[in-house]
C-alpha cells in the first residue's frame, strides 16, 4: 500500500512536466468544494429527518382545539358541544368524549378513526366532579354537571370515553419534581378522595345508563416538555423512538390509581395507554417516527392515533 501510494500519487504530483501546479490548485479547490456540499447535504438531511419524525403526517395538535375546548377564558356550554367528524351530513354522533384537555386530541382521532360524528365534552384543567363548588372551580364543576346530563339525556350517544389528567388532579404537577414524585400532600388527602370517588361517581352514571363506558387512563407524563425532549442525547439506538421517562418512575407515580381500580364500576372498559407507550423499562416520546406528545402530558393527534390503532381490537 505503501508502495502504491509512492508510485502512482507522490512521485506523478513531484513531476510538475505531468502536473502543472494550476492543476493542483484547481483541484484542491473542488475538492475543498466537494466536502463542503457533502457535508451540508449531511447535516441537511438529518436536520429533515428529525423533523420528518417530530412533525409526522398529521397534525401535532388537534386543528379543533382552540375553537371546541372549554375552559374558564373560553366557556362553551355543553348544548354548544363541537361535532368533529360530522362532515356536514347530518348524522347524528353516537360517541361522545367527556373530561379535560386530554380528551381534545383523542376526541379528533376518534373522528377520524370511526369514521363517524364525536361529540367532544372536555373542559381545561377541569377534575372530576359531581357537585357544583366541591374541590374544582365553579365554572367547571357546573360545566361537568350540565355536560354529563347532556350525555345521559341524548338517547343517540351509545359510548362514552372518560378522559382525565388523573394523576394531577390526584396529586399535582409532575413538572417541579421529578425525576421525584409529588410528596403525598402536594394534594390533600380529602381532595384526593373526593376527586376519585366522582370520577367512580361519573362512570356509574354512566354505565347505569345502558351506555359503554371506556375509561382511559392518562398517558405517561414527560420530564419536561416535548422540545427538550428530543435532543440527541434522549434518542435510543433506533432514531425514530425516544425516550421519555423510565417505566419505573412511572409505576410510582401510578400507584394510588392502580391500587384503586377495583373500585371502578363492573362493566367499564379500561384502555391503559402505557400499555402502548412503554416497554418494561421506558417510556417513549416518540413511537415509530411519530411524536406521541406536544407538550410534557399532552398525547398529540399522532399519540392519540397510536394508542387507538393498540387498542382497535379492545375498542371494537
Amino acid at each position: 500500500m505503501a508502495y502504491l501510494s509512492w508510485r502512482f500519487v507522490e512521485q506523478p504530483f513531484r513531476d510538475r512536466r505531468k502536473v502543472s501546479g494550476h492543476f493542483i490548485f484547481v483541484a484542491s479547490a473542488v475538492s475543498l468544494c466537494l466536502v463542503f456540499v457533502v457535508g451540508t447535504l449531511v447535516m441537511w438531511y438529518a436536520k429533515s429527518a428529525k423533523n420528518r419524525i417530530l412533525s409526522g403526517d398529521v397534525p401535532l395538535v388537534s386543528p379543533m382545539r382552540a375553537s371546541c375546548h372549554a375552559s374558564d377564558s373560553n366557556y362553551i356550554d355543553p348544548d354548544d358541544a363541537c361535532i368533529l367528524g360530522a362532515d356536514g351530513g347530518g348524522s347524528k354522533p353516537s360517541i361522545a368524549v367527556f373530561g379535560d384537555s386530554h380528551g381534545v386530541e383523542l376526541s379528533y382521532a376518534l373522528s377520524i378513526t370511526e369514521e363517524q360524528p364525536v361529540v367532544s365534552l372536555t373542559y381545561s384543567a377541569c377534575p372530576p366532579v359531581v357537585e357544583s363548588g366541591l374541590y374544582a372551580p365553579s365554572k367547571c364543576a357546573e360545566w361537568s354537571s350540565k355536560a354529563l346530563t347532556s350525555i345521559l339525556i341524548n338517547t343517540d350517544i351509545d359510548t362514552v370515553y372518560v378522559v382525565y389528567r388523573i394523576h394531577k388532579h390526584l396529586h399535582g404537577d409532575q413538572l417541579n419534581w421529578y425525576p421525584d414524585i409529588p410528596p403525598i400532600d402536594e394534594v390533600s388527602g380529602e381532595i384526593r378522595t373526593a376527586r376519585w370517588g366522582a370520577l367512580v361517581s361519573i362512570l356509574t352514571r354512566l354505565k347505569d345508563s345502558k351506555r359503554r363506558v371506556i375509561l382511559v387512563l392518562q398517558p405517561p407524563e414527560l420530564a419536561g416538555d416535548i422540545k427538550y425532549l428530543t435532543r440527541s442525547e434522549y434518542s435510543s439506538v433506533q432514531y425514530t423512538d425516544i425516550y421519555g421517562v423510565p417505566y419505573s418512575w412511572w409505576e410510582r407515580r401510578t400507584e394510588f390509581v392502580i391500587n384503586h381500580l377495583a373500585t371502578i364500576p363492573d362493566g367499564v372498559d379500561i384502555l391503559d395507554p402505557s400499555l402502548a407507550l412503554c416497554d418494561s423499562e421506558h417510556c417513549y416520546v416518540s413511537k415509530k417516527g411519530s411524536l406521541m406528545y406536544f407538550d410534557d402530558d399532552h398525547l398529540s393527534v399522532a399519540g392519540a392515533l397510536y394508542v387507538l390503532k393498540y387498542f382497535e381490537r379492545s375498542i371494537d
